[in-house]
């Protein structure tokens, strides 16, 4: 890679590798549904002005009707989900478990078109099962309200694999700013009646540490990235950009053991290296690249 490419890759591992430490932070003051709910509404203001000067077009019919499924099921219900679970989980667990959404979508998307994933890569893949389930044993070790989080993060995981092997099918015609900015809409809106209704009364604590964690949130990891990540999809193959993955999780885990002295169990640490691991496999195994850009919502 050109030098240029070199620092605009690793700025992009830099940011969305820091957004779980930015979440924990956030959801530390602020109700998590809100914060969720908020951090879209920020992104949506700023990209709508920019789809317009681009006058990039709206899809229809089936197109936006994809979009409106995946609004719930790749943002509304696994987002609002992760931001609740890092009110109890490490922001360094949470990471590395969701690095294993390529293995739920390899999965699923081979089982979905009847395709036979190759034997190596299928060994691969239960080894990554076998990583997220000694993370799990490292949560429930920790307490039972941390192993629940971990378990709604799994669930979370399941979610956006499923739904981005639906969005890489349905998606190809859309425009990535467009479909973002549709689907941060409405599920900012739904969120924001969700946070209406479960928290209710609950305060808020806007100290500069909640408000510079949804600013970075909004802007840094969303409107800032996504031009960069687009531009280093023209400039790179597909798989090296795919890499970024693999990257995230180690920056999330650094920063919340040396900024929120979060701890690293023996299990959380071996659990983590089997399932980036896998992950690193099981994506050079597949003849294409898994990841859409909807997925980096979250990091």
């Amino acid at each position: 890679m050109t030098l240029r490419k070199t620092i605009a890759f690793a700025v992009l591992c830099l940011v969305w590798g820091s957004t779980w430490l930015a979440i924990r932070i956030l959801v530390e003051q602020v109700s998590p549904i809100r914060a969720a709910a908020l951090r879209f509404a920020i992104a949506v203001c700023v990209l709508v002005p920019l789809i317009a000067a681009r006058r990039l077009k709206m899809p229809r019919g089936r197109a936006l009707l994809a979009n409106l499924i995946l609004s719930v099921t790749m943002i509304a219900v696994p987002i609002g989900l992760i931001f609740w679970a890092e009110t109890r989980v490490p922001s360094g667990m949470t990471a590395v478990l969701f690095s294993a959404v390529p293995l739920v979508a390899g999965l699923y998307a081979n089982s979905a078109n009847s395709r036979r994933m190759p034997h190596s890569a299928m060994l691969a893949l239960l080894a990554g099962i076998g990583g997220m389930l000694l993370l799990l044993s490292s949560a429930l070790s920790a307490s039972l309200d941390q192993a629940v989080g971990a378990m709604v993060v799994i669930a979370a995981v399941v979610t956006t694999g499923i739904s981005s092997v639906y969005a890489k099918k349905e998606l190809a015609a859309v425009h990535p700013l467009v479909s973002t900015m549709l689907q941060l809409c409405v599920a900012g809106v739904l969120l924001a009646g969700m946070s209406a209704v479960l928290e209710r009364g609950r305060p808020s604590h806007w100290n500069g540490d909640a408000i510079g964690a949804l600013l970075f949130l909004s802007l840094g990891a969303t409107v800032f990235a996504f031009p960069l990540y687009f531009w280093l999809l023209k400039e790179m193959e597909a798989y090296q950009i795919g890499t970024i993955q693999w990257f995230e999780p180690l920056v999330a885990v650094v920063e919340g053991a040396i900024l929120l002295d979060e701890p690293l169990s023996w299990r959380m640490i071996v659990g983590g290296t089997i399932v980036l691991a896998s992950v690193v496999y099981v994506m050079r195994a597949s003849e294409e690249d898994d990841a859409t850009v909807t997925l980096k919502i979250t990091g």
